[in-house]
């Protein structure tokens, strides 16, 4: 099925946690492919779109962060005026919500990579939605062999 796998991780919020956070990522060999910090009282969750999220999990654990993981619902969209309307008008017909939303750091086949937190709906019904509504949904690995590819 059809989903982004999202790494969570909550952080004091304080200087150098979340280079400590980075720098856990990137010695275990991890690229980064979509990240979104927000503050919150007593601390920031970073949400990050990892290549190798099973590894950087084992890597955050090891160094005792807090980590979680969920599932995002991937649609390729043009970037042009209206699509993210689009989106949201197709998920809330059927009673979803988004709860957040953030894009890959690269485009994946010419588009931008919109990465959505659904509430209302599981995620594999809401990648139902969107494709029969005709919008392109990616799962992890397409996105992140997409993403990797060089650009031209």
């Amino acid at each position: 099925m059809s989903f982004v796998i999202q790494t969570q991780v909550l952080l004091p919020n304080r200087p150098g946690e979340l280079e400590k956070l980075s720098r856990a990522i990137a010695e275990a060999g991890v690229n980064m492919h979509a990240i979104m910090m927000r503050e919150d009282i007593g601390g920031s969750t970073v949400r990050i779109v990892l290549d190798k999220p099973k590894v950087a999990r084992d890597a955050l654990v090891k160094r005792s962060f807090a980590v979680t993981e969920s599932k995002l619902v991937g649609v390729l969209i043009a970037d042009q005026p209206g699509e993210f309307w689009k989106v949201s008008a197709a998920l809330a017909a059927h009673g979803a919500n988004i709860q957040y939303s953030y894009t890959a750091a690269k485009p994946v086949h010419g588009k931008v990579a919109l990465l959505i937190a659904i509430g209302g709906l599981p995620p594999e019904r809401a990648v139902e939605v969107l494709e029969k509504e005709g919008f392109e949904c990616v799962d992890h690995a397409t996105l992140i062999a997409a993403a990797s590819r060089p650009s031209s």
